[in-house]
C-alpha cells in the first residue's frame, strides 16, 4: 500500500466526523424524544402528577419514547439541516492533495487523470462510510432496547414483505443506512472533491453543499419535484415515495458532481500544463 493511501485511511477527520455526528444524534434524542424530562426533568409534585408512583408514572411512558419510530425521528432533529457538513467534512483532505501532491508530484505520475479520479473515489466513499458507520452505530445500540409501535414505516419500505419491519426493525434500518444514507455521503463529497478542484479556501467548499442541499430541499418541495427533493432521501424513514423513488435526488446531486468535477478537472490540467 502506498503511503499516500494510509494517509487517506488514518486522516483524523474520519473520526471526528463519527464522532461528532454520533454525539449529536444522541444528545438530539436524548432532549428531543422527551427521555432527559422523563428521567431528570420532570416535576412529579405537579397537581396533575400528584400522588403517583415516580417510577409507575415512567414505566407508562418510556415504552412510548422508546419506538423506533420516535427514537430516528427525534435523532434527527439537530442534524436534518446540516447533514451535508458530515459528508463534506472529511473529503476537505483532498483539497490538500490537490495544491501539494497533485501539483510537486504531476510529473511522476504516468496517468494524472486517472490518479487524480482514483483519489476523488477513495475520498467519495470514505464519506459514505463515515454517515454510514455513524448511523450504523446508533441503531445496533438501539436494537437493544427500541421497539416497533407501527406496522408500516412508509415507502422506502415497499421493497420488503409487508411485516418484514414489525419482525426486523433493525435491518429495515440498517438497510436504510447502508443504501441511500451511503450514497448520500458518496455524492456530497464528491461534491466537495469536485468544488476543491475549483476553490482554494476550505469555507466555500463547506457552505456551498450546504446551501446546495437547503436550497434544492425548498424547492424541490416547493414545486413538488422529487428529483431536487433530497430532504426525502434523508427522511427515508418516513415517505411515501418508493425504495427506488427515493434514490431519484440523490442521482440528482451525482449528476451534478460529475459535472463539476469535469470542469475542476480541466482547470486542474491547465495549472499544471501552464
Amino acid at each position: 500500500m502506498k503511503k499516500i493511501d494510509k494517509i487517506r485511511i488514518k486522516d483524523k477527520r474520519i473520526f471526528i466526523s463519527i464522532m461528532m455526528l454520533v454525539a449529536i444524534l444522541f444528545v438530539s434524542w436524548f432532549f428531543e424524544s422527551q427521555f432527559a424530562e422523563v428521567m431528570f426533568f420532570m416535576d412529579y409534585s405537579a397537581s396533575d402528577l400528584e400522588g403517583l408512583d415516580p417510577r409507575s408514572v415512567k414505566e407508562v411512558l418510556l415504552p412510548a419514547i422508546m419506538s423506533w419510530e420516535l427514537g430516528i425521528d427525534s435523532a434527527m432533529r439537530y442534524v436534518v439541516n446540516f447533514l451535508p457538513v458530515f459528508a463534506v467534512f472529511p473529503a476537505l483532505s483532498f483539497l490538500q492533495e490537490r495544491k501539494s501532491y497533485f501539483v510537486l508530484g504531476a510529473n511522476r505520475f504516468f496517468k494524472y487523470r486517472r490518479e487524480i479520479i482514483k483519489s476523488i473515489v477513495i475520498y467519495s466513499v470514505r464519506s459514505g462510510f463515515v454517515i454510514a458507520v455513524s448511523f450504523t452505530g446508533l441503531f445496533l445500540i438501539g436494537a437493544c432496547f427500541m421497539h416497533p409501535e407501527i406496522s408500516n414505516i412508509g415507502g422506502f419500505a415497499s421493497i420488503f414483505p409487508d411485516t418484514f419491519y414489525m419482525q426486523h426493525p433493525c435491518l429495515f434500518f440498517l438497510f436504510m443506512t447502508w443504501t441511500v444514507y451511503f450514497a448520500f455521503g458518496i455524492v456530497f463529497g464528491l461534491m466537495a472533491c469536485g468544488l476543491s478542484l475549483l476553490f482554494d479556501k476550505e469555507i466555500y467548499i463547506l457552505i456551498i453543499p450546504l446551501l446546495l442541499y437547503l436550497g434544492e430541499s425548498y424547492i424541490g418541495n416547493l414545486i413538488d419535484f422529487l428529483p431536487l427533493k433530497i430532504s426525502e432521501s434523508v427522511c427515508a424513514f418516513n415517505t411515501l415515495y418508493s425504495t427506488g423513488e427515493i434514490f431519484i435526488p440523490v442521482i440528482t446531486i451525482f449528476l451534478f458532481d460529475m459535472i463539476l468535477v469535469n470542469i475542476g478537472m480541466k482547470k486542474q490540467r491547465r495549472l499544471i500544463d501552464g
